[in-house]
Formats: structure tokens, C-alpha cells, sequence
């Protein structure tokens, strides 16, 4: 038995060394940083791309030169060398926030008067449903008229359903105004923790006091079930995803935006660490809090022949297995986006993935969490995890 342990404890180092194999393999970065600078010192000074001539135009600036003053910086000026004023790039002064999947970089244009006149995204990685939604919504158009001497009594609004994106480009934005404003002597703090934030701690924390003092409390437990699945889920949608697992690991994390998914994060690894097992799965997961309830509502439950259990108990391996294998045969990150968390921001949710989650909600109802034992590829990763230690 020991033995078998030990190799059980080996194998599990494995798979996730070849995890992050997979993930450089196909993405080219670890941590943000791109895999061949870790073996090579390459110091090579950042280069920002311009607007297009292409983008100018499509923001009625047709016919004007662009002509960079410094890094990331440039001034825009017409035919007759008239100057109508300067686009800047927030990659140059936000590069620690991100957004869900990686940096959301915006040019700024700011006419002559310093006023912003627009503001563009120039490039992202983010999931396109929920950018173009905080795009849809205003997030980008509340900046236009902005004085950028005076942008600190600016409020900038979060667009629900795409807190992290937008987020992200607000701070961005925020920041490089703060940077390129020389007059700027406030010490007003940029990290600043959203409603949304303080309340996914509180349940996560309060999650974590019922798990260690009473966890046997049937009451408590369902209580805690259904904020997992309302304030959690629906309203905070905080949960982890192998898309997000990957992510970070691609692209690191930014306290700035994801603080309380950070807290998630580290919980997730440290305590089953100190012996409790699971304790994502149980005792935060939305998804996994919404089929728990969902069992709740009949104490039958279809038995499963035997001869078929043995098959579902290795389809969760076998699924993420799979799932790493793609990636090393260059399948995109896309196929991590269909995992069933994201029903949970219905919004911007497509309506096949809500169909998806209203079955396994369904099916939960007669089978013990199906999704969790059978299928989740997140859940897998952090099985292995635990076992590791």
C-alpha cells in the first residue's frame, strides 16, 4: 500500500509538470513571461504598436500623421502639421492589471485641450462575449470628455457581468492618466476593493469558519449552498475554471482585479495542504453548491449498474488528459471556454451552455453531483494538486 502511494503521489507530480508543459507548449508563456526568458537573459527594450492608419480614420481622423515623441506615446497631427493632440497606449503604465485572461490594452487619444476624445481597445485575449458587452455597455465612451488634469473626480463605473474586464480597463486607464499627469500629487490609492469583492470574501471566509468548527450542521450547510449558488454564482460570479487555471498560469495573476478569486485560489491549494480535502469543491464551488441543492430535492436516486460505474469513475481523468493532449496538438485555449461556470454570468452566457447547466442541475436531482464526479476537469487538476503533498 505504501508503495502504491508513493507511486500514486509520483504520477500525480507528473501530470501536472506535464500540465504546465501543455500550457507553455501551446501559449509560449509561463507566468507572463515568455518561456525562452527563462533560459535566455533577453532585456530587449518593449515596443508598442501605433494606431493604424486604419483606426484613426475609424474614429474620424482621417488623413493625420502620427509621429512618436517616446516609448508608447505619440502625437497626431494633420496634413499641414497642425497638431491636434496624442494617443497613448495603456500597456506602457498598466502592465501588472489584467483582466480575466491577460492585459486589455487601450490607446487613449487626447486632443490638444486635454480632453479624451476617445478611447479604443487596441488588443485583448479576453473571452469576446463579455469585452464586447462592457463595450456595449459604456465602458469605454464614459471616459470621452474627461479632463485627464482633473480625472480623479471621476467615478468610473464596472459593468456587471463583465466586473473583470471592465475593471481591468478602467484601472488601466486610471493608472496611465495618473503616470502621464505630472501634476498629479495625490496619494490616492489605485488598488481599490469593489462591493462585489468585499462581499465573494465574506461568503468565502464564512464558507471556511462553518468547514472547520461546524461542519456537520446540516442548516449551516444549506445555507451556505444557497449563498454559494446566488451571491457567489450568480451575483458575484466567482468560481475556478481550468481556463483560469490556465490563464494565470500563462499570463500571472493581477491583485488588482482578481483579489478575491486569488483568495479562492490560494485556499484551494494550502488547505488540503493541512488536510482538508476538497475544500474548493465542497465548500465553495457555485456549481458544484447548485447540484448539491438540486439533490435535495429527492432522496431517490437512479443506481447506477456497477459494470458502468467503473467506466464514469476514470471519464474525469480521461477528460483531462484529453484536454492537455489538445493543447499540445495546438488546439486553442477555446476549448477550456466551454466549461458550464460561465451559465452563472447568464448574460453574456450562451444559451447552449445554459441549456448545459440546467441539465446537469436537472440530472443532479436523481444522480450525486454528476458533474463533479464524473466529469469536471477543473476539479481533476485539483485533486491532483492535493495529492502531490
Amino acid at each position: 500500500m505504501l508503495r502504491f502511494l508513493r507511486f500514486e503521489k509520483l504520477a500525480n507530480t507528473v501530470i501536472i509538470l506535464l500540465l504546465l508543459a501543455a500550457l507553455v507548449s501551446y501559449k509560449g508563456k509561463l507566468l507572463g513571461k515568455k518561456s525562452k526568458d527563462y533560459f535566455l537573459n533577453d532585456q530587449k527594450e518593449k515596443s508598442y504598436s501605433p494606431p493604424s492608419p486604419k483606426l484613426l480614420k475609424s474614429i474620424g481622423l482621417s488623413s493625420h500623421i502620427i509621429d512618436e515623441v517616446d516609448k508608447g506615446i505619440w502625437n497626431i497631427k494633420s496634413e499641414d502639421n497642425t497638431l491636434w493632440g496624442k494617443a497613448i497606449t495603456t500597456r506602457l503604465y498598466a502592465e501588472k492589471i489584467r483582466g480575466y485572461s491577460d492585459h486589455i490594452t487601450s490607446l487613449i487619444f487626447i486632443n490638444k485641450a486635454n480632453i479624451i476624445e476617445k478611447v479604443v481597445i487596441q488588443s485583448h485575449t479576453e473571452t469576446p462575449a463579455f469585452l464586447n458587452d462592457a463595450i456595449k455597455n459604456g465602458i469605454l465612451k464614459q471616459w470621452e470628455g474627461i479632463d485627464i488634469e482633473n480625472y480623479n473626480s471621476f467615478n468610473a463605473d464596472a459593468i456587471s457581468g463583465s466586473t473583470l474586464s471592465s475593471n481591468a480597463i478602467n484601472l488601466s486607464i486610471q493608472k496611465t492618466l495618473k503616470s502621464l499627469n505630472k501634476r498629479d500629487n495625490s496619494h490616492s490609492p489605485l488598488f481599490k476593493l469593489s462591493t462585489k469583492t468585499v462581499i465573494a470574501i465574506l461568503v468565502i471566509l464564512f464558507g471556511l469558519l462553518i468547514s472547520i468548527i461546524r461542519p456537520k450542521n446540516k442548516k449551516l450547510r444549506t445555507f451556505q449552498l444557497l449563498i454559494n449558488t446566488i451571491i457567489l454564482g450568480l451575483y458575484c460570479g466567482q468560481f475556478i475554471s481550468l481556463n483560469l487555471i490556465m490563464t494565470w498560469l500563462s499570463n500571472g495573476v493581477s491583485i488588482y482585479t482578481n483579489l478575491s478569486l486569488l483568495i479562492i485560489v490560494i485556499l484551494a491549494i494550502i488547505l488540503p495542504l493541512m488536510g482538508k480535502t476538497k475544500y474548493y469543491c465542497t465548500w465553495v464551488c457555485p456549481l458544484g453548491a447548485t447540484q448539491e441543492l438540486a439533490g435535495k430535492i429527492s432522496k431517490r436516486k437512479w443506481k447506477i449498474q456497477k459494470s458502468f460505474y467503473v467506466i464514469l469513475k476514470h471519464t474525469q481523468k480521461v477528460i483531462t488528459i484529453g484536454i492537455f493532449l489538445l493543447l499540445w496538438l495546438g488546439v486553442g485555449f477555446e476549448i477550456l471556454q466551454y466549461e458550464p461556470f460561465t451559465a452563472f454570468i447568464f448574460q453574456n452566457a450562451s444559451t447552449m451552455m445554459i441549456i448545459l447547466v440546467i441539465s446537469i442541475v436537472l440530472i443532479s436531482i436523481k444522480v450525486d453531483k454528476p458533474w463533479c464526479r464524473f466529469i469536471c476537469p477543473t476539479g481533476q487538476v485539483l485533486k491532483w494538486m492535493e495529492k502531490i503533498k
